[in-house]
């Protein structure tokens, strides 16, 4: 993550949108800066899940919000109710705000000006700081209240309520995707995710199509539909032998089921595949010797052994595949804040303890938000139907290779808000977004697909290295590689091995040359290892 960004967060007191595509490193920079700033900062976010993800309350919550649609004396009420952290900030955090109403956040903003006693100020002059992507997930108006919404705001995003009008907020947008490293794919996934996509691009894309492609260990099939992923996660668990265990969550203090962040009652058993929901936890040996974390949030496993407090899983993906791992109940917890001798502290208000893990056959498209897949599959269904959601769902793998599509991908499916791109060109216009390479310093340049590693490469007189030949048995294996990319890929090994082997001396002096037949061997040995 580049300094930059978290310098102009610190040095700057004007409120700041940070955004950018999936996996550009947002959730990476607001945890950075919560962590070095010497502001007074609150972090919150509009979703009870959001909110625990980055250690934070609820926007409702935090401000004491009692409902929508506040008239001026619930307006007025409220503000009498606003506790010092509220008042004594210098930055909020508003995490997620693509899901933020615009009614909601100008509620905060004549709340905080009335709290702070700064009326003429935007927020009542403190800082605000939103992250997150307008082009994921869209925020929910009800349609039993559309009409009374849409006769008050233009748009049910955040920068269309009344606050965000007079050119108070800049925009950073990180440019630098981590999450893939193919260049092709991501040019793919931004055509999609703003509705500009290609004929050509669509193609590509549709060239991952295999309606017949079964469910190999480490696959994960996502959906638009909650009901459809349960479905086949109790499907799949329920044709497995064995005996069902059975692992109840802790719950203490203020946790309602909405923000219940894994199964409350979580089954499993010997042999079902699943899929991690949080971080784990790093000892001191991994931190002093950098070592990898043992997984991560969407790290895929097999169950190898079930205990009555602990689970042993078999890593599926990840630096650690093939290994082991008991995996114990983790704590998520529920955070207010308070003012102490003038800092901010964070109080836990309540505490939801459990297994990290869920069935990973299946996942809903809202749920595997924020995660990152090795292996996916993509099964639309009835077809996209909400703006965002085939853009979301597909940003989630890391690897094109490893996308499977169950049917083809239609322009119906990929819906994107008019208004949004409007909004960010007018932003773009007024000079008020700046792009940041946020490209970490080490980083001499971004990575690149395997197969364009090796045509850089093919100039070269040196042997494979261990991840060269990793990454070419991959691209190799890949039952769905394009015949035309196979060819080159058999061409581009053929010549890397004919110059190595001429290029190497043996005894005597004398170099070995060897015919185009075993070179051919060498290659179909490579793509069948």
């Amino acid at each position: 993550m580049s300094d930059e960004v978290l310098q102009m967060l610190e040095d700057s007191d004007r409120s700041v949108f940070v955004t950018g595509k999936s996996g550009t490193g947002k959730s990476t920079c607001l945890r950075k800066f919560v962590e070095t700033t010497k502001k007074k900062v609150i972090v919150c976010a509009p979703t009870g899940k959001a909110a625990i993800n980055v250690g934070g309350q609820t926007v409702h919550s935090l401000f004491r919000i009692p409902g929508s649609h506040l008239d001026e004396d619930d307006i007025l009420n409220a503000a009498k109710r606003q506790s010092d952290v509220v008042k004594r900030a210098d930055a909020i955090i508003i995490d997620e705000i693509s899901m933020c109403r615009a009614d909601l956040l100008q509620t905060v903003h004549n709340l905080m000006r009335l709290a702070r006693h700064r009326p003429d100020l935007p927020f009542g002059g403190c800082q605000m700081i939103f992250f997150g992507d307008l082009l994921q997930l869209p925020p929910i108006v009800q349609n039993d209240e559309s009409n009374y919404f849409y006769s008050k705001y233009k748009t049910p995003y955040f920068f269309s309520a009344e606050c965000m009008q007079d050119g108070i907020l800049d925009i950073v947008e990180l440019m630098t995707v981590f999450r893939q490293t193919e260049t092709e794919f991501i040019e793919i996934l931004n055509g999609i995710r703003n509705g500009q996509i290609t004929d050509f691009g669509l193609q590509k894309l549709n060239s991952r199509v295999n309606p017949s492609f079964g469910q190999p260990d480490g696959f994960i099939t996502i959906t638009p539909y909650n009901k459809r992923a349960t479905e086949i996660n109790e499907q799949k668990l329920k044709q497995l032998p064995g005996k069902e265990v059975v692992y109840n969550a802790d719950v203490s203090g203020e946790f309602s089921a909405s923000q219940e962040p894994a199964d409350k009652i979580l089954r499993l058993k010997e042999g079902a595949q699943v899929m991690f929901l949080k971080n784990a936890a790093r000892c001191n040996e991994e931190i002093v010797k950098n070592a990898p974390p043992r997984w991560v949030n969407g790290s895929m496993g097999i169950v190898t052994r079930c205990e009555p407090n602990e689970v042993f899983v078999k890593m599926l993906d990840g630096p650690n595949e093939g290994k082991i791992f008991s995996v114990t109940k983790a704590e998520w917890s529920i955070v207010k804040h308070s003012m102490v001798d003038g800092e901010i502290r964070k109080n836990i208000a309540g505490s939801f303890s459990q297994i990290p893990l869920k069935l990973g056959y299946a996942g809903s498209i809202h749920k595997s938000q924020g995660a990152s897949l090795d292996r996916m599959i993509l099964d639309l269904d009835r077809g996209a139907f909400d703006t965002g959601q085939t853009y979301v769902a597909l940003s989630r793998c890391r690897s094109f290779g490893n996308l499977i599509l169950k049917s083809p991908v239609t322009r119906k499916d990929i819906q994107v808000d008019q208004r949004i791109l409007d909004y960010i060109g007018f932003m773009r216009d007024c000079g008020l977004l700046r792009e940041i390479n946020n490209q970490a310093a080490s980083e001499t340049e971004k990575p690149q697909d395997p197969l364009s590693l090796f045509r850089e490469a093919n100039a070269s007189n040196s042997p494979f290295s261990e991840a060269e030949d990793a990454q070419m048995r991959q691209l190799l294996c890949d039952p769905l590689l394009p015949p035309e990319t196979l060819r080159e890929a058999i061409s581009l090994v053929y010549d890397r091995i004919s110059t190595a082997a001429l290029s190497k001396p043996v005894a005597g002096g004398k170099r070995k040359a060897k015919t185009k037949v075993e070179m051919t061997d060498t290659v179909d040995s490579a793509a069948n290892p």
